[in-house]
């Protein structure tokens, strides 16, 4: 018999050990895309803690472009029993057999978070895989679907001011990656309507946590780099520049969550309505981190900005950010030293 799985720094806690709020996924079989990168090896964490701990009956088919390499970054996850991987492109993969009662769709055309508004061939990318999606939901007889949206859809007008967005705010995305994501909800919502699955629509902020790769170019990525060679943490835009962050695995248990109700059609932010300054940010990585290293700035001509979700909405439906930033460090650093 497998050993159970050993699941993240504080999952446990995140997901309770009452089964009883999971039962709705009893009997699943869920498809995921976009299942091997930071929010994915997220999602599998959690519910390989829920088969395994709880004693779930669930399993997993997870699209990836490249099985070998997903078996190579992650292979605690890549050999799970649980776990079917299919490979394919979002956007034309071949169906794989059998019904599926749950569908994740979290993939997004590559390279596409900086690229411009307007930008056709991100754009074209996001409306194929949408379709392929929806088609695969059609065939598979799934009830529910769960899509990994994002604050970028509401564009920086949303937040001038430092105000956070809020789920009601006008749609206005100023790159393409904003507009694909926006496009997509309002296609997954003109099919949840004609009948079809339940939907869930998850506007994503900003994470840290396990399985995030630490070369991502973001601020909280750069800095634990730093901090962990020993070396300065720079900030290289204004340090009043502000910023949330929610636990990976709290992003997961949130996600599932959602993917459970039984509402026609929800649409939520997923983040952390706590702010923090990039300098506030740069000195909780230190602190944990390595707290003898320099905070070098080098600000440049860029103004400070915002980007914060409301989370009224995710509240209401008892989703509420409970790990604060300094233990979502902590728990951080000891998932990256069980690595080392």
């Amino acid at each position: 018999m497998p050993a159970p799985h050993v699941p993240p720094p504080g999952l446990p806690d995140l997901l309770g050990r009452d089964p009883a709020p999971w039962r709705a996924l009893e009997g699943a079989n869920l498809f995921l895309t976009g299942g091997t990168g930071f929010l994915g090896c997220n999602l599998l964490e959690a519910l390989f803690y829920l088969k395994d701990t709880l004693g779930l009956n669930l399993s997993l088919t997870v699209l990836t472009r490249d099985p070998a390499a997903f078996a190579k970054k992650a292979p605690r996850l890549a050999t799970h029993p649980a776990l079917t991987l299919w490979p394919g492109d979002v956007t034309d993969f071949s169906p794989p057999p059998g019904s599926f009662t749950h569908l994740i769709h979290g993939a997004a055309p590559a390279a596409s978070a900086h690229s411009r508004q307007g930008d056709e061939d991100t754009l074209a990318r996001s409306r194929a895989a949408t379709a392929r999606v929806l088609d695969f939901a059609r065939r598979a007889g799934a009830a529910r679907l769960l899509y990994l949206s994002s604050g970028a859809v509401y564009g920086a007008e949303a937040f001038a001011d430092g105000k956070p967005a809020a789920e009601t705010a006008s749609l206005r995305p100023t790159t393409a990656y904003g507009q694909a994501k926006a496009e997509a909800e309002d296609t997954l919502r003109a099919e949840a309507a004609r009948a079809g699955p339940g939907l869930a629509i998850a506007r994503a902020f900003t994470f840290l946590g396990p399985w995030q790769d630490l070369d991502a170019g973001f601020a909280v990525t750069d800095f634990i780099r730093a901090a962990r060679a020993g070396q300065p943490i720079v900030l290289h835009g204004p340090p009043a520049t502000v910023r949330s962050y929610l636990y990976a695995p709290e992003a997961a248990a949130h996600l599932l969550r959602l993917l459970t109700l039984s509402t026609p059609e929800t649409t939520c932010n997923v983040g952390s309505p706590q702010p923090v300054t990039m300098r506030e940010l740069a000195e909780a990585v230190r602190t944990v981190f390595a707290p003898g290293v320099a905070i070098k700035e080098r600000p440049g001509l860029q103004p400070a900005n915002a980007y914060l979700p409301e989370c009224t909405r995710a509240e209401s439906l008892g989703l509420r950010a409970t790990v604060p930033l300094p233990e979502a460090l902590r728990l951080t650093r000891a998932f990256l030293d069980r690595l080392a």
